[in-house]
């Protein structure tokens, strides 16, 4: 049976060079800004249980120095270890989009 729906173009194919670079700028900085986020909401989490590393380790069966890294924002976001520690403090991770603010053209021109 023939599939009838209508062929999706695909935006990537009709990216240039430039918006590819641009995107993946884009996407390092918002890496760049999630990492110490997520790690500093773990430090707290923990901070708030009064647990111990050591304790947290057993549970989740990380060395401590990688639990610490990566509350401290400092070592590759393993997701691994982010999953272990959300079921260790019983919470889940959730990301909200939000709009971003307009700027208006005195704005733009102050920015320069």
């Amino acid at each position: 049976m023939e599939n009838t729906e209508p062929k999706q173009p695909n935006p990537l194919a009709e990216m240039t060079a430039e918006e590819f670079i641009t995107n993946c700028r884009r996407g390092e900085k918002l890496r760049r800004s999630l990492k110490p986020q997520i790690g500093e909401l773990l430090l707290q989490e923990r901070l708030k249980r009064k647990m111990p590393l050591e304790e947290v380790s057993h549970y989740v069966k990380f060395p401590t120095v990688k639990i610490e890294m990566l509350e401290l924002g400092k070592h590759k976001l393993n997701w691994n270890l982010v999953a272990g520690l959300l079921k260790v403090y019983h919470k889940e991770l959730t990301l909200t989009l939000t709009d971003k603010p307009i700027k208006t053209e005195s704005q733009s021109s102050t920015a320069e």
